[in-house]
């Protein structure tokens, strides 16, 4: 048992973390509406294809069908539409209250309702969390190779890395499975990870599938706000790219932080401060909408 102290402890760095994530998310956003210009940030309003719109939120539900497949490979005492119910609940949890561990916990809640094992869950939530990481991460190699130089101007502090890059990359990739294996290295033991290994193989397939959609979401919204037009193959760099730096918890779910990253990499097919907060207005939208079905579902669980 953890002793009160140490609870106390805990808490009270967890606390400090979220006061110091929301004041970096506030002075990020802060520095963009000091930027804009609030007539022309109304006037996007006039540009919108509301249609498209409302196909990219009908898209958006493919995501919750691709996770719950996934989880099913794992779930076999779990019927599939239970499983679509509480992926959907649990991004109701995760929009609004931040932090993907939260959202992991609701899965433990609830499959444990249907009798699945405590190693079972934990093993599906593991497997899910490195298959997402390892295909943004292949998305971002690919993204780099065709955009290199895009990416070296904006981070010229980058070309020391790329000097040594056949080195460092495969091996910091190497270095960090290794500590990851070697810290949980008790609780990986006690999975059935080998049983499972079809499984595996299956959710690193969806989730190659699942982040495709991501990025096909974001450029359909991008099509949607404005007509200036980004190479499909360039979201392949910025979206995952602002995904990886959204791990570091150095703000809300990556809040602020994407905005100026974004004005960063679209700045250079024209999109200006005011074009960037306007599309991440209606990517928030479209998810606060996507959401609303997760808390249907949750009104009918209590």
């Amino acid at each position: 048992m953890m002793s009160q102290k140490k609870y106390s402890k805990l808490l009270n760095k967890k606390s400090f973390l979220k006061i110091f994530q929301i004041l970096v998310s506030i002075s990020f956003l802060t520095y963009l509406f000091i930027k804009i210009d609030y007539s022309i940030f109304f006037d996007n309003f006039k540009s919108v294809n509301w249609i498209l719109v409302v196909g990219i939120i009908f898209l958006g539900n493919f995501s919750i069908l691709i996770s719950s497949f996934k989880a099913k490979f794992f779930l076999k005492s779990t019927p599939f539409w239970r499983i679509v119910k509480v992926n959907y609940i649990c991004f109701f949890y995760g929009i609004f209250i931040p932090g993907s561990i939260t959202s992991d916990l609701f899965k433990f809640h609830y499959y444990k309702k249907n009798n699945e094992s405590k190693r079972i869950i934990l093993s599906q939530v593991l497997v899910d969390r490195l298959t997402g990481v390892l295909a943004i991460f292949f998305y971002f190699l690919i993204g780099l190779f065709f955009y290199k130089n895009i990416f070296l101007g904006l981070f010229p502090w980058a070309k020391r890395i790329f000097d040594f890059s056949g080195i460092i990359i495969p091996s910091s990739i190497l270095f960090l499975i290794l500590c990851i294996v070697f810290i949980f290295r008790k609780k990986i033991k006690t999975l059935p990870l080998k049983k499972y290994s079809h499984a595996i193989f299956f959710n690193l397939l969806l989730s190659f599938c699942f982040q495709l959609l991501s990025l096909s979401m974001f450029y359909l919204t991008l099509l949607a706000t404005f007509e200036k037009i980004v190479p499909f193959s360039y979201l392949f760099l910025v979206i995952p790219f602002v995904t990886l730096i959204g791990f570091i918890p150095i703000s809300m779910q990556n809040i602020g932080v994407s905005e100026n990253l974004y004005v960063l990499f679209l700045g250079i097919y024209g999109f200006s401060f005011e074009n960037v907060l306007f599309i991440s207005l209606v990517s928030y939208s479209i998810l606060l909408i996507k959401s609303f079905v997760g808390y249907v579902f949750f009104m009918k669980e209590k």
